[in-house]
């Protein structure tokens, strides 16, 4: 982009973009706010400024301006990689996407109102954060200095979620010797730094997992007890409709 058609970009597109999209002339999509937008649709401005350039086609500020709003009233971003792209703010306007709060409820069973779970309940990373792993990584090499080749593999392995069969077989151990591989290697790091079995906490289920079973198994003996009642309603139902068709 030349030298002039930059001092265009910043002293007359950018004010009219700026003035568009401050009056809401350019739909907001999801998190998007005016300031974002504004900038986004200047970057398409700058690409359609280069390329006319670049093509040696004729054009005004008013031009490049009013083509960079009408994409970006389409949903076409800076970024842009087609409507079926579900980030694509064209494919909210489309409404074949919609973006929902984590926190939002969602429906367990028809019968089930009440401690309704959230999307953040529902759909949860089954692995460790990255905040664990990062913690895990730091004292890792601390915890191996004390340990030998063979119980560095069954400590890793238990980290890992590698059952103990499998661990066995590839050490070529029996069970019970791996089992008395983990006593030594908890013992060694208990007597190190005073802490708790590293297998109870490597293998342990977090308690939000605990507590999201738990709820789970409510709502369903609920919704259970709430079909039976149904089926029960229903039963005494047809038993007393069919009494006052004999009578």
């Amino acid at each position: 982009m030349s030298p002039s058609a930059g001092m265009m970009l910043v002293q007359q597109i950018q004010p009219l973009i700026l003035a568009a999209v401050g009056r809401g002339a350019v739909p907001l999509v999801g998190t998007e706010d005016t300031e974002e937008l504004a900038q986004d649709t200047l970057a398409i401005a700058a690409a359609m400024l280069d390329s006319a350039e670049a093509a040696e086609r004729p054009y005004t500020a008013s031009t490049v301006a009013f083509y960079a709003l009408q994409a970006a009233k389409g949903g076409r971003r800076s970024t842009y990689t087609g409507r079926s792209d579900v980030l694509c703010p064209a494919a909210g306007l489309d409404g074949s996407v919609q973006a929902l709060s984590l926190d939002k409820p969602v429906a367990i069973g028809a019968d089930v109102e009440d401690e309704a779970a959230t999307l953040h309940d529902v759909l949860p990373v089954r692995r460790e954060g990255p905040d664990q792993e990062a913690g895990r990584r730091i004292d890792w090499e601390e915890v191996c200095l004390v340990l030998n080749d063979r119980q560095s593999v069954v400590l890793r392995d238990a980290a890992c979620g590698i059952g103990p069969s499998r661990t066995a077989e590839d050490l070529a151990v029996s069970r019970p010797r791996l089992t008395q591989l983990r006593r030594q290697i908890a013992k060694r790091v208990s007597d190190t730094w005073g802490a708790t079995d590293p297998f109870a906490d490597v293998t342990a289920v977090p308690g939000w997992q605990r507590h999201l079973s738990v709820a789970r198994e409510q709502w369903a003996c609920r919704a259970e007890r709430a079909r039976q009642r149904r089926q029960r309603t229903k039963a005494r139902a047809a038993t007393s409709l069919h009494q006052t068709a004999r009578e």
